[in-house]
């Protein structure tokens, strides 16, 4: 674990298909003896038979999260992660960003 305290919100690096990719913990939480979180995680990747949420390159949103290409957030690049097993930013989510990828993972 680097930089921030676990926490719903926090912008997160997550090991996901080979890459290291920009994810927001959707929720945290203690499953017996292991907290875990549940994270949305970006691509670079526009896939036009699903429906993305999109965080444009330079929108107030990806300035937010220090993204440095367009991310786009599917609905099943979501993962379940021990917290020692993410590197955490000290980078919150903007509230209404975090709202949408929590409503597009069906939480």
């Amino acid at each position: 674990m680097s930089g921030g305290q676990p926490a719903e919100r926090r912008l997160v690096w997550v090991q996901a298909g080979g890459k290291l990719r920009p994810g927001i913990a959707l929720r945290v939480w203690e499953d017996g003896t292991v907290l875990v979180a549940f994270v949305a995680f970006g691509t670079g990747t526009h896939r036009p038979e699903l429906t993305p949420e999109i965080v444009p390159l330079h929108s107030a949103e990806a300035k937010a999260l220090d993204l440095t290409k367009t991310t786009y957030f599917y609905a099943n690049n979501v993962c379940r992660q021990r917290v020692e097993d993410i590197q955490w930013t000290d980078r919150l989510c903007p509230p209404g960003l975090f709202l949408r990828l929590r409503r597009k993972v069906g939480f």
